[in-house]
């Protein structure tokens, strides 16, 4: 009689079947669920990139406009010519402006409203003069700024007025050099200069001056002078001179102008009597420069001015610096702006999240002008 129960060959061969199709049920399902994964990943890294968590960058050959509203005429239309990535600018206060992705507004330039902003502008806030010059016209400018453009070191983007390198001349330029300094202050026959052309300033500097030509005689070229000095001849008029005063106009945080980087220029100018708010040990070569504020009284100044040229180690401690650094003054506006371009380049401008809420406020350094300036307390 044959049986009647299963076969157990066919009964194999159907677990195999249901392993089988388990098997491929589940490697199905991993492979959707990876894929699933990685597609919800890539999506979170693009969405956190929009709060600057990653940058994307731009094919280098990509040329980016950059529109100065109110271009100062001293900033030039060629000013990226220079840079490693590509932008171009163009300027004019016409709705031309709203066509870029970047606008720039010179600080003191700006008018009482600020004109209609794009949506994903990147506006740009350059501010080169201390908040004395603009202060006042920035109640409309809330929530606009995206990025900054100063001498303040706290800036997005830092624009100094000069910027020192380390030299790397071989020791016999830097020996020559150091006797060449030497020899033409030997040479110098008079003491203190001064060129200015505004006179009376929340930094009271002319009253500082009044003050110390009681102790040593000061010769003021300029309006507030009677001498007089073009500016082309700068460097000749100053080449009689030991010393330059380089009296800031306001006593603010971190500003400190040409009045004294040009003074490294040449091994001809004068040497620096820096009066700023500015901490000089951040800009300027140590052992460099005379600093007011170092002095308690301003007689105590004049006395150590008189008899510092009778000093010869004093003199040459004071030139060391020419052995290690170099100034560089002619890309002052060109750098921060290659570095702008640099940025923009990187970051994904129509994202960029930055905004300033109280540009007014931040230049200020807060609610008060007297946080990022300071009065005048050492007329003493």
């Amino acid at each position: 009689m044959k049986s009647v129960l299963p076969d157990p060959r066919g009964r194999d061969k159907t677990s195999s079947f249901l392993r089988c199709c388990r098997s491929s049920t589940f490697a199905l399902f991993s492979l959707l669920f990876g894929t699933t994964s990685i597609f919800l990943y890539l999506f979170w890294i693009h969405s956190r990139s929009s709060y600057g968590y990653f940058e994307y960058l731009i094919p280098m050959e990509t040329t980016i406009r950059v529109h100065y509203f109110n271009r100062p005429i001293w900033l030039p239309m060629d000013i990226f010519a220079g840079c490693d990535r590509k932008c171009y600018l163009t300027d004019g206060e016409g709705n031309s402006y709203a066509g870029s992705d970047v606008v720039v507004f010179h600080a003191p330039y700006v008018k009482v409203k600020h004109p209609p902003k794009k949506m994903g502008q990147i506006w740009v806030f350059h501010a080169l003069e201390p908040p004395g010059a603009h202060w006042n016209k920035l109640d409309k400018w809330k929530n606009v700024f995206n990025w900054t453009m100063s001498y303040r070191r706290d800036a997005d983007i830092t624009n100094t007025y000069g910027v020192f390198r380390k030299r790397t001349d071989n020791q016999n330029i830097l020996e020559k050099e150091r006797k060449d300094t030497y020899a033409n202050w030997q040479k110098k026959s008079k003491g203190i200069a001064w060129m200015v052309s505004n006179c009376e300033t929340s930094g009271k500097r002319d009253t500082f001056v009044k003050k110390l030509k009681k102790v040593t005689s000061v010769d003021i070229y300029g309006k507030c002078g009677v001498k007089n000095c073009s500016r082309k001849n700068t460097v000749e008029c100053l080449k009689p001179y030991k010393f330059y005063l380089s009296f800031e106009s306001e006593l603010c945080k971190d500003y400190i102008t040409e009045k004294s980087f040009k003074m490294y220029a040449s091994s001809e100018m004068a040497l620096p009597i820096v009066r700023s708010d500015a901490n000089l040990s951040m800009f300027l070569p140590p052992g460099s420069y005379i600093d007011t504020s170092k002095f308690k009284h301003i007689s105590d100044l004049g006395k150590y001015v008189k008899a510092f040229s009778k000093n010869k180690t004093r003199i040459k401690k004071y030139m060391k610096w020419r052995a290690h650094y170099k100034i560089n003054h002619g890309t002052i506006h060109s750098a921060p702006f290659c570095e702008l371009c640099r940025r923009l380049h990187q970051k994904d401008v129509h994202k960029y999240e930055r905004l300033y809420r109280d540009i007014g406020e931040w230049l200020l350094g807060g609610k008060s002008k007297r946080k990022s300036c300071r009065l005048a307390n050492d007329l003493h």
